[in-house]
C-alpha cells in the first residue's frame, strides 16, 4: 500500500468492508455486536437516556386530574307534632376535572432540558459506537495475531523436522570426533530452544482463541481449539484505499460524543438561566354536584375556576447563581475535553500512519532478505546433496533462512496490526 497522505478525497471504510474477504472474521464480529456484555450495557444506557427525554417531553402536556366522590349524610331531628326522632339520609355525587399546577414554559426551561437530554442520548450513542469500534479492533487484532502464531508454529514444525533429519548425521560426526563440540552444543541448544518456542506458541494460541470466544460470545467453527492446527495461518494485509483528511477526525465516535456533551452542557446553562426568571403557573378546575351518578360528569363547563399565578424567585437567587456557575464550569470542562479528544484523534492518526508506513518498508525489506536467503539455501542444499557442503553449513543455512522467515512474518503481523489501528483511528 502506498503512503497515506493528507488529501481532499474522503470516504469512510468499515471493518466489514475492509475485511470482506475474511468471512470467518466477519462472522465473529457480527456475533460480538450482539453478544458482548459491554455493548449490551451501552444499549441499555441509550434506552435509559431516551426514556428520560420522553419523560421531559410529556411535561409539556398538562397533567389533568379527574375525581369523582360520593357524599352520604345522615341528619336527625325531633318531629314538631309527635316529638319522635326523625332521621333523614341524603346522597350526592361530586365530580372535579382540573389541573393542580402547570408551569408555562415561557423562558424555554423545559425546552433546554429536553435538548440537554437529547444530546445526552446522542452522546451515549456515540460512546456505544466508539465501544463497538474498539471491540472490533480488539477482535481483529487478536484474530490476526492468532493466525500469525499458527503460521510461526508451522514454520517451527518444518524447521524442527529438518533438524531431526540432520541430527543423526551430526551425532555420527560427533562420535568420530570430526565435529567441534561447540558446534554440537549449539545445535542441541538451538533444537531445544525451537521446541520450547513451539510449546509456548501452542499454549498462547489456545489462550488467544479463548479470548476471542470471550470477547465475541461465539465459538468460531473455523478457528477454535479443536482444529487450529489444520489452519495454515496465512492472511493478506488489506489496503485502506483513502487519503486522510480532517473530516475523519470529526467523524470519530469519541469526538462526536464529546461534541454532544458540549451541547448538553449548553442546555444545562439555559436551564440555570431560566431559574432567575419568574415562574408562571396555571391552576384550573371544573366541578359539578349531582344527586345521581348518571349525571355526575354533566355541566362541568358551567362551574369552573382558573387561577394564574406568578412566582418571583427572589430568595433563591444565591442558589441560582451557584447553579449557573456550576453549569458554566461543566460547559467549560466539556469544551476542554472536546479539544483534548480532537488533539488525541489527530495524534492517533499521525502515529498510526507513521507506524504503518514504517512497517510497510520493513515488510518490503524483509521480503527481499527472505528471497536472498532462499536462493542461498537452495545453493547450499544442492551442494550438500552433492557432497560439496558440510552438514554444519547446511544447518546454518536452515537456521538463517528460518530466522529471516520469522522476521518477515513478524513484520507482516505488525503491518496488519497497524492497519487495524489506523482503521480504528479514522473512525472505522
Amino acid at each position: 500500500m502506498g503512503e497515506l497522505k493528507a488529501g481532499d478525497v474522503y470516504r469512510r471504510y468499515s471493518f466489514e468492508e475492509l475485511f470482506a474477504k475474511d468471512a470467518p472474521l466477519l462472522e465473529v464480529l457480527e456475533h460480538a455486536l450482539v453478544n458482548n456484555y459491554d455493548l449490551q450495557q451501552g444499549a441499555l444506557r441509550i434506552q435509559t437516556a431516551h426514556a428520560q427525554m420522553q419523560s421531559s417531553l410529556f411535561d409539556f402536556i398538562p397533567g389533568a386530574k379527574l375525581s369523582v366522590a360520593k357524599n352520604i349524610s345522615m341528619a336527625s331531628g325531633a318531629s314538631l307534632y309527635s316529638g319522635q326522632t326523625i332521621r333523614q339520609k341524603s346522597e350526592s355525587y361530586q365530580s372535579s376535572l382540573g389541573v393542580d399546577s402547570y408551569e408555562v414554559d415561557i423562558w424555554g426551561k423545559k425546552l433546554n432540558e429536553v435538548a440537554s437530554l437529547k444530546h445526552d442520548r446522542q452522546s451515549y450513542e456515540s460512546a456505544a459506537a466508539a465501544l463497538r469500534l474498539t471491540l472490533m479492533a480488539d477482535l481483529a487484532n487478536n484474530w490476526y495475531e492468532t493466525l500469525y502464531m499458527i503460521k510461526i508454529w508451522h514454520l517451527l514444525n518444518d524447521k524442527i523436522a529438518l533438524l531431526d533429519n540432520i541430527a543423526d548425521g551430526l551425532q555420527a560426526l560427533d562420535q568420530t570426533e570430526r565435529l567441534d563440540a561447540v558446534i554440537m552444543s549449539k545445535f542441541i541448544r538451538g533444537r531445544a530452544s525451537d521446541e520450547n518456542s513451539r510449546q509456548n506458541l501452542q499454549k498462547e494460541i489456545v489462550n488467544r482463541i479463548h479470548k476471542l470466544e470471550y470477547l465475541s460470545g461465539y465459538r468460531s467453527p473455523w478457528l477454535n481449539t479443536s482444529r487450529w492446527q489444520q489452519l495454515s495461518g496465512e492472511f493478506n494485509v488489506p489496503e485502506i484505499p483513502q487519503r486522510i483528511t480532517s473530516e475523519v477526525i470529526f467523524n470519530r465516535p469519541d469526538v462526536m460524543a464529546s461534541e454532544m456533551k458540549i451541547k448538553s452542557a449548553n442546555g444545562a446553562i439555559g436551564i440555570a438561566r431560566a431559574a432567575f426568571l419568574p415562574v408562571f403557573n396555571l391552576f384550573a378546575n371544573a366541578y359539578h354536584t349531582s344527586n345521581t351518578f348518571n349525571n355526575v360528569l354533566d355541566n362541568l363547563r358551567e362551574n369552573w375556576t382558573l387561577t394564574p399565578s406568578l412566582i418571583l424567585p427572589v430568595f433563591n437567587w444565591p442558589k441560582n447563581y451557584a447553579n449557573l456557575d456550576y453549569a458554566k464550569s461543566q460547559q467549560a470542562m466539556a469544551v476542554v475535553e472536546y479539544r483534548k479528544t480532537v488533539a488525541q484523534a489527530l495524534l492517533d492518526i499521525q502515529e498510526a500512519t507513521n507506524n504503518l508506513n514504517s512497517y510497510q518498508r520493513l515488510l518490503a525489506a524483509a521480503r527481499n532478505e527472505v528471497a536472498k536467503h532462499q536462493q542461498n539455501f537452495a545453493k547450499i542444499s544442492h551442494r550438500y546433496a552433492a557432497g560439496y557442503a558440510d552438514l554444519y553449513s547446511y544447518y546454518e543455512a536452515i537456521d538463517m533462512l528460518n530466522a529471516a522467515v520469522l522476521e518477515l512474518e513478524s513484520h507482516r503481523q505488525q503491518t496488519m496490526a497497524n492497519t487495524v489501528v489506523l482503521l480504528k483511528a479514522v473512525g472505522g
